[in-house]
């Protein structure tokens, strides 16, 4: 999930205008378009030549599906620590483009039970919610796993989608975004008193 304002990309942008690209990316030949590549991991040294128009150190390898997710799992998972939301919209993105839940469990290096936690998460959650609150690094499973429960609740869904929309949540950080939505799921659902 990315911030609008990414300082580790402006420092990508910095360090390599200054010093030049240090690690070429991984690229394999494009499995449908011929004489064209693919990039298996270095998304972001790739956006930065195209920003910049330097050419691109880049490593070829066949590879498979399978082999491209593992290998951006192994690149990024140790030099990004992903939050618990990231990774739960990653692991469904992956089961949406057909990967089993052994391999996405090896791209992101968990165990099978999280794999299916994360994936609930981002299924009950679901993805506009989730952009909408950004990475939210200071934020845990037991949290996500609650507003899973929360968000049955109509009238909880309902309060959500409004909260999001306001203004007060719109320009506030990730953190705080999700706070404010913690804070209405809270809230009591109005019962109907019985006649």
């Amino acid at each position: 999930i990315a911030e609008q304002n990414d300082p580790e990309f402006d420092r990508l942008v910095s360090s390599i205008s200054e010093s030049g690209q240090q690690v070429p990316i991984l690229v394999r030949p494009h499995p449908s378009n011929p004489g064209r590549y693919q990039a298996a991991y270095g998304h972001r040294r790739l956006r930065v030549a195209a920003l910049t128009g330097r050419p691109v150190r880049a490593v070829v390898k066949a590879l498979s599906d399978e082999e491209v997710v593992l290998a951006q799992g192994q690149e990024n998972g140790p030099r990004v620590d992903l939050s618990f939301i990231e990774k739960a919209l990653f692991a469904q993105r992956l089961e949406t483009h057909g990967f089993d839940r052994d391999t996405i469990a090896k791209a992101l290096s968990v165990d099978k039970p999280e794999t299916s936690r994360l994936l609930q998460v981002a299924e009950g959650v679901g993805q506009d919610i989730i952009l909408a609150i950004g990475p939210a690094p200071k934020v845990g499973r037991p949290r996500w796993l609650a507003i899973v429960e929360r968000l049955k609740s109509f009238t909880v869904a309902q309060r959500v989608q409004s909260e999001i929309r306001s203004p007060e949540f719109v320009e506030a950080d990730s953190n705080t975004r999700f706070e404010r939505l913690w804070k209405s799921v809270q809230e009591p659902v109005p019962t109907k008193p019985n006649r």
